[in-house]
């Protein structure tokens, strides 16, 4: 799977147990996973907020309202699914959200986001397009970057394509990484190796 198609990826492919008993498990997850983007974002911050922020790849918006909770003047999320962007414009129409038909081209002026934020989503970009999606997330990014990725470079399959932290810090540059840390998981998560944030900062 390439980043810059379009797939159809649907709410029960994405959220794992949606309309089945697991949606226990995938709301631990969100509670885990907010917590610990709050920690990072505050450690960033401090006091101070972001002026404009973008979620780029954000699905339904499962991120964005929490990315917004840092930022004072507008958040954007970014999607290639049309029923995702949908969703998320029914369920928080208070914020904005743009379909697009790829993430190496994003309606936005260059360094137009104080905050870049990417969840498991280069994951799932083949080698031969993550460096224009990169490129791209760089283009819009005046200051800051946060990805959460995979990072065991042995995992590779049909939907996810592994990177070690080495080779995002050299994807990245000339960001430069001042932050990783690895995420944390519910007890009973299948995965031995869920990845890791990462912070990267414009010099």
């Amino acid at each position: 799977m390439i980043i810059t198609s379009k797939p159809k990826y649907g709410i029960e492919n994405v959220v794992a147990g949606f309309n089945g008993p697991a949606i226990t498990q995938t709301l631990h997850r969100t509670y885990i996973e907010h917590k610990q983007i709050r920690g990072i974002l505050r450690s960033i911050l401090g006091n101070r907020l972001f002026r404009h922020s973008a979620d780029i790849g954000c699905g339904y918006g499962r991120n964005t309202p929490l990315i917004a909770e840092f930022t004072r003047t507008s958040t954007t999320g970014f999607e290639r699914d049309e029923d995702f962007v949908q969703i998320a414009k029914t369920n928080m129409p208070e914020l904005e959200f743009k379909q697009v038909e790829t993430l190496a081209q994003l309606p936005a002026l260059d360094a137009r986001f104080d905050l870049v934020f990417s969840f498991t989503v280069l994951q799932h970009v083949r080698d031969i397009a993550v460096n224009e999606v990169i490129e791209e997330l760089k283009r819009v990014a005046c200051s800051t970057i946060l990805i959460c990725e995979e990072t065991d470079p042995t995992w590779r399959d049909s939907t996810t394509t592994g990177r070690s932290i080495n080779t995002y810090t050299e994807l990245f540059k000339p960001f430069r990484l001042v932050y990783k840390s690895q995420r944390d998981q519910e007890p009973n998560c299948p995965s031995k190796n869920p990845g890791h944030y990462m912070v990267f900062e414009k010099p």
